[in-house]
């Protein structure tokens, strides 16, 4: 993990139309290869902060920056290096083949199409479905349907990724696939920030625990003595699934 800070955030406060406060005044230094867990009670903000990194919401006050470069007027440059995995993988399926929905961002990036095909074949060599490249979507498992997600976001090469509850509606063997790519992904180097409810399978790879209520920073730091005082912030304390069968 570089020391170097590649997402800040300074003083960021969003409210929503109905004056409703989403953010209040949250600041938050993330260096170049950490891997932050930000959890949270519903209505916590930890969402709606994840959204602020690559510019689906803009701030109300405050500033986010990518690398030095704030994302509010430079949203390109924001979203072809931070890459977001929604909570709903279907959400994201845009294509009629596997192939053809991870080609679709490279696409849009107006690369060539050599480069396309090159990254999109990276990307599913990279989560394991290259074997289902040519099949439809809809039909692979609620696993499979999130590594698709995470591969769509991979063949756009970005340095920081983003994961939205991504253990919401998967079974054991689809939560161990994803935690399985997410161990893969740290180990690249990239940046990892991950919002959910349920901390246990990714504690043991995380450096960092954000936690967030009422739209603010209430504790952070090391994952496992943060996550000791999760109950009192009406967040369900670790339950021992600590890792995934990938190991440590």
């Amino acid at each position: 993990m570089s020391n170097d800070i590649i997402i800040d955030v300074q003083n960021l406060s969003h409210w929503f139309s109905n004056g409703t406060m989403g953010v209040d005044h949250v600041n938050l230094s993330i260096p170049q290869g950490e891997f932050v867990i930000m959890a949270g009670p519903n209505g916590s903000g930890k969402t709606t902060l994840l959204q602020h990194l690559n510019g689906l919401v803009m701030p109300s006050e405050g500033i986010v920056s990518i690398k030095g470069v704030p994302v509010k007027g430079n949203l390109l440059r924001a979203r072809k290096m931070v890459g977001m995995v929604f909570q709903d993988a279907d959400s994201q399926i845009v294509g009629e083949t596997v192939r053809e929905d991870v080609a679709f961002g490279p696409e849009n990036l107006g690369l060539d199409p050599a480069t396309v095909d090159c990254q999109t074949d990276g990307a599913l060599k990279k989560v394991g479905l290259s074997h289902k490249a040519d099949i439809s979507p809809h039909l692979l498992s609620g696993g499979e349907k999130r590594r698709l997600a995470i591969a769509g976001v991979l063949s756009m090469q970005p340095e920081i990724i983003l994961f939205d509850e991504p253990f919401s509606n998967l079974d054991y063997p689809g939560i161990c696939q994803v935690v399985d790519q997410m161990k893969a992904l740290k180990g690249d180097g990239r940046t990892i920030v991950v919002t959910s409810h349920d901390m246990d399978p990714v504690i043991g790879l995380a450096d960092r625990l954000v936690i967030l209520n009422r739209g603010r920073i209430v504790r952070q730091g090391d994952p496992l003595s943060v996550a000791m005082d999760a109950a009192a912030f009406g967040i369900r304390p670790l339950a021992g699934f600590i890792q995934s069968e990938a190991g440590p």
